[in-house]
C-alpha cells in the first residue's frame, strides 16, 4: 500500500511534466502547427484519397487542431475547424450546412456513441478535466473488471472473536493513565480501520501487541484461507497501480514515455523524451515545406500508420487482460 501511495505521487509529478512541457514546446511551434493544419485540410479537399488515406488525414489534422492548437489559439482552432468542414463537405458534394445537418443527424440518431470529427464541446484556452473521474472508472472497469472480491475469512468466528476481544481491551475508558489512554485511542482506530479495508495482518499484529505476543492457533483449513486472502488483495494492489497508471490517456502516455521506479533513470527518461520533441519540432517545420502535393502526403500518412500501429502496440503490450 505505501508502494501504491508513493507510485500515485511520483506518476502525478511526472504527469504534471508531461503536460507543463508538451504545452511549452506547442506554444513555441504554434505557427509551424497552425501552418501544418491548414496545409492537411487543403489536402483534405482532394476527392482522390483513398478512404485510410482520408481516415489518417482525419486523426492528425484532429490531433494538431483539437489536441494542440486548441489550448493556446481557441478562436484559431475553430477558424480551422470550420475550414475542415468546407474541405469534407466538399468532397461528399454538399454544402457545409448540408454537411452539418447530416453530422447532427447521425448523433440523434445514435448518442451513445458521439464521434464529431473534432471531439470537443468547445474551444478552450485551459485543458478540461471535468471528464477525469468518469473516463478514470470506465476505463478501469473496461479493462479490469471489478476488484478480486474476499473470501469469507473475516466472517469467521476466530476473526470476530480477535476483533472483539482486542477492541474490548483497548476500550480508552478502562484506562486511567492518560498516556497509555492516548496510545490505545490510537490503536483503536488503527484495528477499526483494519477491519473495515479487510487488512486481517494488522488486526493480528494488534491483538500479538495488547496480549503480550500472544500466539494465535490456526487450524490448516484456516491458514490457506487466509493466504489466499491475501493473495487477493495482494493482486487487487497490484491492479490498482495499473489502474491508476492507465486512468487516462495523459496519464497512460507519461506512464509508459517516463516512468521507471529508479529515479535517475526517470529523469534519463525524461531528457530523452524532451530531446524527442525537440526532435519532433523540427521535423514539423520541414513537413511544412516538403508537402507540396498528394504523392508526398501519402508517403507521410503511409509512414504515420505504419508508426501509430508500433506505438499501439507498444503502449498495451503489457496491460493484464
Amino acid at each position: 500500500k505505501r508502494l501504491n501511495q508513493r507510485f500515485q505521487i511520483e506518476m502525478d509529478e511526472l504527469t504534471n511534466t508531461f503536460r507543463q512541457h508538451t504545452r511549452e514546446t506547442d506554444q513555441k511551434q504554434l505557427d509551424t502547427l497552425i501552418a501544418l493544419a491548414t496545409k492537411l485540410i487543403e489536402f483534405a479537399s482532394r476527392k482522390s484519397l483513398s478512404e485510410w488515406h482520408r481516415n489518417e488525414l482525419r486523426d492528425w489534422t484532429e490531433e494538431l487542431v483539437m489536441q494542440r492548437i486548441a489550448l493556446m489559439a481557441p478562436e484559431t482552432a475553430k477558424r480551422l475547424h470550420q475550414k475542415y468542414e468546407e474541405s469534407i463537405a466538399h468532397v461528399v458534394g454538399l454544402s457545409v450546412e448540408e454537411f452539418q445537418k447530416q453530422i447532427r443527424e447521425i448523433f440523434e440518431d445514435d448518442k451513445d456513441d458521439q464521434d464529431d470529427i473534432f471531439e470537443y464541446d468547445e474551444f478552450s484556452a485551459e485543458p478540461s478535466d471535468h471528464h477525469d473521474e468518469t473516463y478514470d472508472e470506465t476505463y478501469n472497469s473496461d479493462i479490469f473488471g471489478d476488484s478480486v472480491p474476499s473470501t469469507q475469512v473475516m466472517d469467521s468466528a476466530w476473526v470476530k472473536t480477535l476483533f472483539r476481544r482486542t477492541a474490548q481491551t483497548l476500550h480508552p475508558d478502562r484506562e486511567p493513565d492518560n498516556e497509555k489512554r492516548h496510545h490505545k485511542q490510537k490503536q483503536l482506530s488503527e484495528l477499526l480501520t483494519a477491519r473495515k479495508e479487510n487488512d486481517l495482518l494488522t488486526m493480528i499484529k494488534i491483538f500479538s501487541e495488547t496480549f503480550n505476543g500472544r500466539e494465535i492457533q490456526l487450524a490448516e483449513k484456516e491458514m490457506a484461507a487466509i493466504c489466499e486472502m491475501l493473495e487477493d488483495q495482494l493482486n487487487d494492489l497490484e491492479f490498482e497501480q495499473h489502474a491508476y497508471a492507465l486512468s487516462n490517456p495523459e496519464r497512460h502516455l507519461a506512464y509508459e514515455l517516463l516512468y521507471h521506479s529508479n529515479k535517475k533513470k526517470r529523469q534519463e527518461a525524461i531528457e530523452l523524451w524532451k530531446q524527442n520533441l525537440e526532435q519532433e519540432t523540427k521535423q514539423n517545420k520541414e513537413l511544412v515545406k516538403s508537402l507540396k502535393n498528394l504523392a508526398i502526403l501519402k508517403d507521410v500518412l503511409q509512414e504515420r500508420r505504419s508508426q501509430h500501429h508500433e506505438f499501439v502496440d507498444w503502449l498495451f503490450d503489457d496491460i493484464p487482460f
